[in-house]
């Protein structure tokens, strides 16, 4: 599966799974998730990727959520293959209930939008390797 780069300014595209920063945007499997650093509190299943960015899907319990415009570290891992990405740099672009799913008292699943701050060309490597080793194509719009 070919991985799309950002060229120039990032210009934004009209194609399907395109982000507003241009980077194509890829399902993947059920198998990847994420947590945030440094105290692992908050694990997510990882909803889509792309080569700037992520969303992630989590569950909190009566739990503070994070700020917008925070940064973070957050690892991206999976529970089925020996892949783990640790210490991705990160800027959460939103964090919001997510409304199709049932809320209860302490009980909220929540949708996590990041972009990723600049990576190492390591890490950039191995976000390719996870598109695809783990991508499932192009997210409809």
């Amino acid at each position: 599966m070919a991985v799309e780069r950002l060229t120039g300014g990032g210009e934004v595209k009209e194609n399907q799974g395109m982000e507003r920063r241009g980077a194509m945007r890829y399902m993947v499997d059920d198998s990847l998730f994420a947590t945030f650093r440094p105290n692992f509190d908050k694990v997510g299943r990882l909803k889509d990727i792309s080569t700037s960015g992520a969303a992630i899907e989590y569950a909190i319990f009566g739990q503070t959520v994070y700020d917008q415009a925070r940064d973070v570290e957050v690892d991206f891992f999976s529970r089925t293959e020996d892949f783990h990405l640790p210490k991705v740099p990160c800027r959460i672009v939103y964090d919001m209930k997510n409304e199709e799913h049932p809320s209860f008292n302490v009980f909220e699943t929540r949708r996590c939008g990041l972009v990723f701050a600049p990576l190492s060309s390591q890490q950039a490597t191995l976000i390719e390797v996870l598109i695809g080793k783990f991508g499932l194509g192009p997210t409809p719009d």
